[in-house]
């Protein structure tokens, strides 16, 4: 097992454990979800991975702000839209995707 790998079980497993987690809020474990899928996104590049993380998140929280991912999944699958689906920039968050979609 690469260094990778084992990182990505481990990922897998920690994320598991907090959505087991009777304690931790929903909305909580939703929002983390789709940090989750961002971070997957801008370190690995892998939408499918990414997707993956998002579709749990949404179950948690379907009001869930996902422009950040949407944005982002949408500008490295090549899409020229991506940066509409930001809109509004309305955080310093959101400017910080918006201007890595530019």
């Amino acid at each position: 097992m690469t260094n990778e790998e084992l990182k990505e079980k481990f990922n897998m497993v920690s994320t598991e454990i907090l959505l087991l987690d009777k304690n931790v809020p929903d909305k909580v474990k939703a929002q983390f979800l789709i940090k989750q899928a961002v971070w997957i996104l801008e370190d690995v590049r892998n939408v499918t991975a990414a997707n993956k993380a998002y579709h749990k998140a949404v179950r948690y929280d379907e009001s869930l702000d996902a422009r950040a991912f949407l944005a982002l999944r949408s500008f490295y699958s090549d899409d020229k839209d991506a940066r509409k689906l930001v809109m509004p920039v309305d955080s310093l968050y959101h400017l910080n995707i918006y201007m890595q979609i530019i």
